[in-house]
């Protein structure tokens, strides 16, 4: 028996972002392998998709507890730029977007939420982690991080070990 009990249903929070200022993605794949899982096993789950896929709606959304959060978009490694918000390769030292001084922003992995109108809203991973257990006692047991260049870290992480 695992975590959650048979008679229970799992609550599952899809996250499918699609910034409309990045490449395309598949759309929807990661979605129809997990429908398709939840079948196979028959498995009773509430699925809800995130829609708009925006920070303030998974702050919002994640106070209804869920058991697994699913994330599915871009993701990548670098410095965002405290003045526009957009992200910038790790080794950059001005922002290519607004020239703004990179210097003192750390390099972080980053996840490709999108704002109201669709464009990216880059979204630390730490930021993430904050909000998915900003409830301790209704915090997901698991959270799958569908992203490219996600499990990306920076050459300090590397070379000490973290």
């Amino acid at each position: 028996m695992t975590e959650v009990a048979a008679s229970k249903t799992l609550r599952i929070l899809v996250i499918v972002s699609r910034p409309l200022d990045l490449p395309d993605l598949p759309n929807l794949a990661d979605q129809w392998a997990l429908q398709a899982g939840l079948r196979r096993v028959q498995a009773p789950a509430y699925l809800k998709m995130l829609r708009p896929p925006t920070v303030e709606g998974l702050r919002t959304e994640i106070l209804n507890g869920y058991d697994i959060v699913h994330f599915d978009g871009h993701g990548d490694f670098g410095r965002r730029c405290p003045n526009c918000g957009s992200l910038n390769g790790p080794q950059q030292k001005q922002c290519g977007r607004c020239e703004a001084l990179l210097e003192e922003e750390k390099a972080s992995g980053y996840f490709a939420f999108e704002r109201e109108d669709g464009l990216l809203d880059a979204l630390g991973a730490e930021e993430l982690a904050k909000i998915v257990t900003s409830l301790p006692e209704s915090a997901p047991k698991r959270v799958f991080l569908s992203a490219c260049e996600s499990a990306k870290g920076g050459e300090a992480s590397l070379q000490n070990g973290s």
